[in-house]
């Protein structure tokens, strides 16, 4: 079985709440919660903090642009079933190739601007 493609990032849509608490800066930093689609693999979960700063003090666009780093927990992420191996022959009297699913998790990383 050959494996044309690893796909170790992944792009995702997330609705997320969030309230800014602690001053830092120029802005404001708190929590934040976010729950999204994953592509064949049912929900993702995150939860972090977030910093939020207006784009201008001088023009009358006050929107915030935010930027959150958080962890990403993943229930249905799927790898290859026991006794498969990437880039070999399936097993003797294989015709199918199995999948496990398995919970993953990681780092996420999201950018944000209001217009």
């Amino acid at each position: 079985m050959r494996v044309s493609a690893v796909q170790t990032v992944n792009v995702s849509g997330f609705g997320e709440i969030h309230d800014f608490i602690w001053p830092l800066g120029p802005g404001l930093v708190g929590p934040f919660v976010a729950v999204g689609g994953v592509s064949n693999n049912g929900f993702s979960v995150a939860g972090g903090l977030m910093y939020g700063f207006k784009k201008s003090t001088v023009s009358n666009n006050n929107s915030p642009i935010t930027v959150s780093l958080g962890f990403v927990y993943l229930p249905g992420a799927q790898k290859l079933g026991d006794g498969i191996e990437a880039n070999k022959p399936l097993p003797n009297g294989e015709t199918v190739v199995r999948y496990k699913t398995i919970t993953s998790s990681g780092i996420m990383l999201a950018v944000g601007a209001h217009f």
